[in-house]
């Protein structure tokens, strides 16, 4: 009877333990672009929140009522699909590559691959969410310079391969 009950403890245990662990893994993915963002948009003297506010248009996800940028996704002919973890988005993102397709969009940035993965050392560094902001918010300020204008570089920066 004992050991009956110590299995049922056991696996009550493990139930909690894996329940704990994703929901850290979601709460640390949900902050991740937030607080790269916010330090990136002070070190690049990027207007507060403009970043952000492309995050959330590009990877924005519903997450328990919050809307968040989400580090983990891919939009693939106009799919959008998010991961669990960059291993999984990463997967996905070769299997891409693989397969020939070039043109999708990638991180809390969705930078796209076609016209700017070769500004990466790889893909996979196209998935660190760091890079991936970093890039972007370079990327902004150089179409804002061209431009003249916040409201430009905003406009362009989907679509511009400057």
């Amino acid at each position: 009877m004992k050991v009956l009950k110590s299995n049922k403890i056991l696996k009550i245990i493990i139930v909690i333990l894996i329940f704990f662990q994703s929901s850290i893994v979601e709460s640390n993915s949900k902050s991740i672009c937030y607080d790269i963002i916010e330090k990136t948009e002070q070190k690049l003297n990027i207007p507060k929140n403009l970043l952000l506010s492309i995050a959330l248009t590009e990877s924005g996800r519903n997450i328990n009522g919050d809307f968040v940028p989400w580090p983990w996704s891919i939009n693939t002919k106009g799919k959008g699909l998010f991961f669990n973890n960059r291993d999984e988005l990463y997967q996905y993102a070769k299997q891409n590559l693989n397969s020939k397709i070039l043109n999708f969009d990638v991180g809390c940035m969705q930078i796209n691959y076609y016209y700017h993965g070769k500004k990466f050392k790889n893909l996979f560094e196209m998935t660190n969410p760091l890079v991936n902001i970093t890039w972007a918010g370079k990327f902004l300020i150089d179409l804002n310079k061209k431009h003249n204008s916040w409201k430009e570089a905003i406009s362009r920066y989907h679509s511009s391969t400057i």
